[in-house]
């Protein structure tokens, strides 16, 4: 009994060994913003620019306002650590969710969720500064999707941005993938668009990722 109750406790303990390891990234890099749209809201979507070695992103940063306060507005980033390095994947396509027709913006921008392969999820969309519905993840070299086993669903948190008085072509909103409440896990600073102004739920890359697994 005793060499089953240590061999179940050790079982354990290697499952939930760091698997990743994670950092905190302030160097962001201005993707669009809604000027000129005329929407309610001020919004605008972010990349992290200039990771350390190793380091990847999981999605792209975004909020509310044009511009970023360095206390508080960060990316996660993220690398494997040794002996674990099929823990991350590049998605293996992007799908397109919304761009800003017709809202009168400034600058083009097109929203996508980033498609994992099997076995893998990912935790974020991504935001190009152009308007067309087919992108490569070659695009986004940096960008990762985490194997499975060490991601837990998020939560939609705070709302970014929406479309709303924009005079868009189509209804939009963005929200910070977030844990839920009692959830252990690690928020990582992405976000998820929505094709509608409702809270989402469920969307395929709303995760974060799990705090059991994670040296941070």
């Amino acid at each position: 009994m005793l060499l089953a109750l240590a061999s179940g406790t050790f079982a354990a303990s290697l499952a939930r060994q760091p698997i990743l390891q994670t950092q905190i990234h302030r160097h962001l890099e201005m993707v669009w913003t809604d000027k000129g749209s005329g929407a309610t809201r001020d919004g605008s979507f972010w990349q992290p620019v200039g990771l350390p070695l190793g380091y990847f992103y999981l999605g792209h940063y975004a909020k509310q306002g044009h511009v970023i306060n360095s206390g508080h507005d960060y990316a996660v980033l993220v690398k494997a650590l040794p002996g674990h390095e099929d823990a991350l994947r590049p998605p293996s396509r992007l799908e397109w969710v919304y761009d800003d027709e017709k809202t009168g913006a400034d600058l083009d921008v097109t929203i996508y969720n980033p498609v994992p392969t099997a076995g893998y999820t990912c935790l974020g969309h991504v935001a190009l500064r152009s308007r067309r519905r087919d992108a490569s993840p070659n695009e986004f070299p940096e960008l990762r999707c985490v194997k499975t086993e060490y991601v837990l669903a998020a939560v939609a948190g705070e709302e970014a941005w929406n479309d709303k008085k924009s005079g868009g072509k189509h209804d939009f909103s963005a929200w910070r993938n977030v844990p839920g409440t009692g959830a252990d896990g690690l928020d990582v600073h992405t976000f998820v668009g929505h094709r509608s102004y409702d809270r989402p739920h469920s969307l395929p890359s709303q995760n974060v990722l799990n705090r059991a697994y994670v040296k941070e």
